[in-house]
């Protein structure tokens, strides 16, 4: 990219600083629709600016990691009545920037609503508002509880679907650093990235179940992300305020969490969760179980983790898999259902 294009996006981008900031999609409203041609102008550079440089736009290192696949759901083990199978996805859902999203929210619809084994799933970048609802509306009599934070929050690209019902009402909690603001084609100072949390009630049990999103990476490669790029702090504090969050609000009850966290096993990141903290001092805060997914490639960057209660907890009935992966086809063609896999388990509560 240019630099008289960096200068014109940073002083369209100064003018809607000093206009003042204002939600950028809130409540189902177009993403152009504003008051002022101000906002928009500067909205359609950021865009544009996005979609020539972010990293996701040509995802090899990620898509690497998550071949199409065509494996049928493992439902080998007989369920039990609070057996749970959750599934974590990060769609790839950025309007002017992924490709061909409407034929794979739509496929993706088709998948869940034709798969009867799944009870839970987190997705992550459903940015789009058009296919992400027609997506929910679709799934809605297989998974009648939902929670859309993206819609409700006006960011965050999360959602929560769920065949069993809530118990509480959702939270939502935005990372207080969210990426750098003088760096707006990255996208992540305006995703409004956070976790979402719902408490679900599976068999007359309680559960609480988070879904995230952490600070992507933005170097050639996932082992120089997870070396020590320029992002690893923000991704650290981000890490540092869920854990902290799903401690105040878990209590000393177990949960679940799953997202997409842009570190692979090799990171630091990776071994901070798995070991016992003490964030705050005074919280319970026992180490993470990752559910293991024994043919996942070392670049696998999505989790389902378990993290035990201080008197009963969840165990894992079978190991995390690739599930629903089939090509997508469009135009002719066959596409990948997202540069991400959906990754699923079952667990069990302990007792």
């Amino acid at each position: 990219m240019t630099y008289w294009f960096l200068a014109l996006v940073a002083l369209l981008y100064a003018g809607r600083i000093i206009y003042g900031r204002r939600r950028l999609g809130v409540h189902g409203r177009g993403y152009f629709k504003s008051a002022n041609p101000l906002t928009v102008v500067t909205r359609a550079a950021m865009i544009a600016c996005v979609a020539s440089t972010l990293s996701c736009n040509n995802p090899n290192y990620v898509l690497e990691a998550c071949p199409m696949s065509s494996k049928p759901s493992n439902t080998a083990t007989a369920r039990q009545p609070s057996d749970l199978r959750v599934m974590t996805l990060n769609m790839w859902g950025i309007r002017f920037v992924s490709a061909d999203i409407d034929a794979r929210f739509d496929a993706l619809a088709d998948r869940l609503n034709a798969d009867d084994s799944i009870d839970v799933v987190g997705l992550e970048e459903v940015w789009a508002d058009a296919p992400r609802k027609r997506l929910l509306e679709r799934v809605a009599k297989r998974f009648p509880h939902q929670v859309d934070f993206q819609a409700d929050h006006g960011r965050s690209g999360l959602a929560i679907l769920s065949r069993h019902p809530f118990t509480a009402e959702p939270r939502f909690i935005g990372y207080p650093r969210a990426g750098k603001w003088w760096k707006p084609w990255t996208g992540e100072w305006f995703g409004g990235k956070g976790v979402g949390a719902v408490q679900i009630d599976v068999g007359g049990d309680r559960l609480w179940f988070f879904v995230t999103h952490l600070h992507a990476c933005y170097t050639p490669t996932q082992e120089e992300c997870d070396a020590d790029d320029e992002y690893l702090e923000y991704r650290s504090h981000q890490l540092e305020t869920l854990r902290g969050q799903v401690n105040e609000i878990a209590g000393e009850q177990p949960a679940l969490i799953v997202g997409d966290f842009n570190f692979t096993t090799r990171s630091p990141l990776f071994t901070a969760l798995t070991t016992n903290g003490v964030y705050p001092a005074d919280a319970y805060d026992p180490a993470w179980q990752r559910v293991q997914e024994p043919e996942a490639p070392a670049r696998r960057i999505d989790y389902i983790w378990m993290r035990p209660g201080k008197t009963d907890s969840w165990m894992k009935v079978e190991d995390a898999r690739i599930e629903l992966n089939e090509p997508v086809q469009t135009n002719g063609k066959p596409v990948p259902l997202s540069d991400h896999c959906p990754v699923a388990a079952t667990v069990r509560r302990k007792g």
